[in-house]
This record gives structure tokens, sequence and C-alpha cells, in this order.
């Protein structure tokens, strides 16, 4: 049986070194969460037998009106807005194993978007598929009952329509333990407009000849 997992955050890709070097030599069972500056120095992590989970959080570019106000950003904060969504692939590049988790990302809504962004810069879609699916079971000590379809396995599905890594693709259904629950369909969960009223008719008047009154 696997030791105990051990989870380092070390907060840089020096500190991941340092904590890989200490766990292998306390032979800890160690997993480290990534933080998003390992394309820094991939050297430093070439071939290591020890699994990232990476955080799917991106820096966003900050809306500047002014052309000038870009003149205050540093060449080393635009570097990392470039590399981040690489970074999974950088991961890869260097033989490290990854599972990717919503872990740090403010609205779980732009997990797919990210993946995306990730996928556009490297990652392939079988590495993106393994460290959402079999990875993540196998760190969890679940291989064989998570992230996998087979005998014995727990059903939990997500079933899209279309491919999971686009993100406009519809999640169709959500199986658990084997129980489907059917996502809302956007056109069923829209209210329908309410119909305009037909104006009414245009009551009839009675019109007065010149001089004379009506009773």
């Amino acid at each position: 049986k696997a030791p105990q997992p051990v989870l380092a955050e070390p907060g840089s890709v020096l500190m991941a070194d340092r904590a890989i070097q200490l766990g292998t030599e306390l032979g800890w069972n160690l997993q480290v969460v990534a933080s998003g500056q390992e394309w820094r120095r991939p050297d430093l992590l070439q071939n290591r037998a020890i699994p990232f989970i990476v955080p799917v959080t991106f820096p966003a570019l900050p809306k500047l009106p002014d052309p000038s106000d870009w003149d205050a950003i540093s060449l080393d904060l635009l570097r990392q807005w470039d590399w981040a969504p690489e970074n999974p692939a950088v991961l890869r590049r260097a033989g490290v194993e990854i599972a990717l988790t919503t872990h740090g990302l403010p609205d779980r809504k732009d997990f797919r978007k990210n993946l995306r962004a990730a996928l556009d810069r490297g990652l392939s879609e079988t590495d993106a598929l393994a460290a959402l699916t079999t990875v993540p079971a196998r760190l969890c000590g679940l291989s064989g009952r998570l992230g996998s379809i087979e005998s014995g396995a727990l059903a939990h599905l997500t079933i899209v329509e279309g491919s999971y890594f686009d993100p406009a693709a519809r999640v169709h259904t959500v199986w658990i333990d084997g129980v489907p629950h059917s996502m809302p369909s956007p056109k069923a969960s829209a209210r329908p407009a309410d119909k305009p009223k037909a104006p009414e008719p245009p009551q009839p008047r009675l019109a007065s000849a010149p001089g004379s009154t009506r009773s």
C-alpha cells in the first residue's frame, strides 16, 4: 500500500525544486500544487517522478483605457500573462505528470474556457483528458473506481453536446452513481416573452352635424 500522500504548495518553481528534494530524502509520497511559475525553470523539473496538481487559473489582461498606461506594466508581468496558459504544456514537455484542478479559480464557470486556452498553447487533448480523469483518480488512490468507464467503477459521467474541450458545448447530462441528471435546455429554461396584446378596435363615434345637438 502506498504511503499517505503529502501535498506541498511551494509558491514558486525554486521552492518546488527544494520541496521535491526534501520529499525524496524523507521518502514522502509527494504531490506538488503548481504555482503557475514552472515555465520559468522547467529544467529543474525535468523528468521528476513527482506529480503536479495544476490550477487552471490564468491572469487576465487589465483594461487600460489609455495606451500610455502600458508603460507602467513591467516586462516580467507581461511575460506572466503570456506564459500562464502554456504552463500545463510546459510541465508535460518536461515529463511531469499533471492533474488539473479548479483550486484557486475565482469563478469555476471559467474552467473550460481556461482549459481551452491551455490546449491552444500546446497541451494535448489526450494529456488534458488524463489530467481530468485517470491521473486524479490514481493520486487519490481510487483507480478502478473513479476516472474510467469500466465494470465496477462508479458511474460518474458528464455528457456534453459536442466536445468537452469546446467551452461553448452545452453539458447535456451529469450522471452521479448511475443516476442521470439532465441539464435544463437554455431554450426550455428561458421564459417565453409575453405576447403583445392585440390593439382594441376603435369605438364608434357619433358625429353631429354642424349646428345640431345630440341628446
